[in-house]
């Protein structure tokens, strides 16, 4: 199945005295797939607070965060909510290349699909990893793979990730764009049965106000509006 998806995403932070910083996040995405025809993400919003405090060459911080996601499906749009936290982190190597990695995890189910939300994704962990490298002081490329396991239904699934990205500083001040391609393996143990999934992004940032360490550092946190659209709809 193709089909076109609008996102917006949204942060405010603060930096503080001794590194530490605060930032919230929000995510809003909504596809052009009609109503009660396709089981796949129909719409899906992500609020999320995060701290932590940066070291210098390195960062740490941590989050926690809701999600609500419908899925169409032939019956009708059904609903589904997640508590989403974890841990999060990068580390400088050069001053050209670092490191990133999220290490979270996916509360308990909570809406209309399946049965009081169960069909996608639920008590979940995961864990992601990548390398962000700065090509010229306009251009950089970044790289990274994860791997999540949780319960859909009664069952076990795994997600196998992966994705890259070419992102580019234009010569407007604060104006940068990107385009990146995910690539998600979804598998549901019990049922034998499995998903594929690909999803290329073209979009623009624009940054007011400072743009510190800490904010360039601070990736997305993981796509679990995919997550629970593609498990709650596809492999429902």
């Amino acid at each position: 199945m193709n089909f076109a998806q609008f996102c917006i995403v949204g942060s405010v932070g603060r930096n503080f005295a001794n590194g530490f910083y605060s930032q919230i996040d929000l995510r809003f995405q909504k596809t052009d797939v009609p109503s009660y025809t396709d089981d796949t993400l129909h719409d899906g919003g992500l609020i999320a607070f995060r701290a932590g405090k940066d070291f210098g060459s390195y960062q740490l911080g941590g989050f926690v965060g809701y999600v609500d996601v419908t899925a169409d499906d032939s019956v009708g749009n059904n609903e589904m909510q997640r508590v989403v936290f974890g841990l999060d982190g990068a580390y400088s190597i050069t001053p050209e290349l670092s490191v990133f990695g999220e290490l979270g995890g996916i509360g308990g189910h909570k809406g209309t699909q399946g049965t009081n939300g169960d069909d996608g994704i639920h008590d979940a962990t995961y864990a992601i990893a990548g390398l962000s490298y700065d090509v010229s002081p306009a251009f950089s490329l970044v790289g990274q793979f994860g791997f999540a396991n949780g319960t859909h239904d009664t069952d076990e699934l795994d997600i196998e990730l992966a994705g890259i990205g070419v992102y580019y500083q234009t010569k407007v001040q604060g104006l940068s764009a990107y385009l990146r391609a995910d690539y998600a393996d979804y598998y549901q143990h019990g049922e034998d049965e499995g998903l594929a999934s690909t999803t290329v992004q073209l979009g623009i940032v624009y940054a007011f106000g400072g743009n510190s360490n800490s904010s360039k550092r601070l990736r997305p946190l993981a796509q679990y509006e995919d997550w629970l659209g593609y498990s709650g709809g596809h492999l429902e």
